[in-house]
């Protein structure tokens, strides 16, 4: 009984290492590194659309390679993407590369807001006292009604 236990248990443990994914490059020329970093060399370039399998991930990279095979191939999960024909915009990630390198804070502007139109739903006539049952609403959706003293009683 304890070898059967023993003999599933490996066999999981082996079916679980061979556990990776497939990725398509999303970028031209999507650069393979020998390391997961950006100073590592380029020793490879992989095109566009090329579908490839991802043994392990490290900090926002994708290992290409078995880890038993001696020269390791390393993309940035950036990168990848997927689905087959999928297209990625290059720039964030050559923006963060340029700026690790020399220090300095990218500037980022905020986008401008668009100026809404306040329109209110509708305007005090007369017709929004308690006494007569109807309500008036403000600008931001309350409902409310004009009391004998002149005041807004919300509801």
């Amino acid at each position: 009984m304890n070898k059967l236990i023993i003999s599933i248990i490996m066999a999981m443990i082996s079916m679980s290492s061979f556990a990776f994914d497939m990725k398509y490059i999303g970028v031209n020329n999507a650069n393979v590194r020998q390391y997961a970093d950006y100073s590592s060399p380029v020793i490879d370039k992989l095109p566009k659309g090329k579908m490839v399998t991802v043994y392990d991930t490290l900090n926002g990279w994708s290992r290409l390679t078995d880890v038993r095979e001696a020269n390791q191939r390393w993309v940035h999960s950036n990168d990848l993407c997927n689905t087959k024909g999928c297209s990625i915009g290059k720039t964030a990630t050559n923006d963060l590369k340029s700026a690790s390198k020399t220090n300095t804070m990218a500037t980022y502007s905020k986008p401008k807001a668009t100026q809404k139109s306040h329109k209110p739903r509708s305007v005090y006539s007369g017709g929004c006292s308690c006494g007569s049952g109807s309500y008036c609403y403000g600008p931001r959706g309350g409902r409310y009604c004009i009391t004998s003293g002149g005041k807004k009683s919300y509801r």
